[in-house]
């Protein structure tokens, strides 16, 4: 959770991380101006973007856009990991059209970092958490780039300032 000031804090100890990312997308709806639909949408992509990662490392639950299944020594840690990425990476697509995009683009930084992991890690090796959650966050932006809202028209920061997103709405 980015506090105000810019301070990082991850509530509870027994927070999951689901929950961290969570309060990091309703940081970001609160700093940002309303606009309930496109928020909701975003909301929604993050949603699959850990549900998918959670549910790759379940042997029975089916993830809602990736079906494979993967198994590790720590299946904790690999969610955590490969959770962690995709919802970063869908993130920063998304909140790069938030009217407060410079803000909330460091705050994403920042969450990612404090949680130990690297930012510039592109790997799509889906045999590791990392290249399983980029994976799965490319799956989830290909899903939603074909879902009929025209997202891809707007232009993201810093291209514009402010961002257009949604152009049609």
């Amino acid at each position: 959770l980015i506090m105000a000031g810019g301070g990082v804090a991850h509530g509870a100890a027994s927070n999951s991380v689901a929950r961290v990312w969570n309060e990091r997308a309703l940081a970001a709806i609160r700093q940002d101006t309303p606009h309930p639909p496109g928020q909701a949408r975003n909301y929604f992509a993050f949603s699959i973007c850990m549900y998918d990662a959670w549910a790759a490392y379940d042997p029975v639950a089916v993830g809602f856009i990736y079906h494979g299944k993967h198994t590790a020594p720590d299946i904790a840690s690999a969610r955590s990991n490969a959770l962690s990425y995709a919802v970063y990476r869908m993130m920063k697509e998304r909140h790069a059209f938030s009217r407060t995009a410079s803000a909330t683009l460091a705050a994403d930084d920042a969450l990612m970092t404090s949680l130990g992991y690297d930012m510039n890690n592109q790997s799509r090796d889906v045999n590791t958490p990392t290249g399983l959650g980029n994976t799965i966050y490319d799956m989830v932006s290909a899903w939603f780039a074909q879902d009929g809202a025209n997202a891809t028209n707007g232009t993201p920061y810093p291209l514009a300032t402010p961002p257009i997103n949604l152009p049609d709405y």
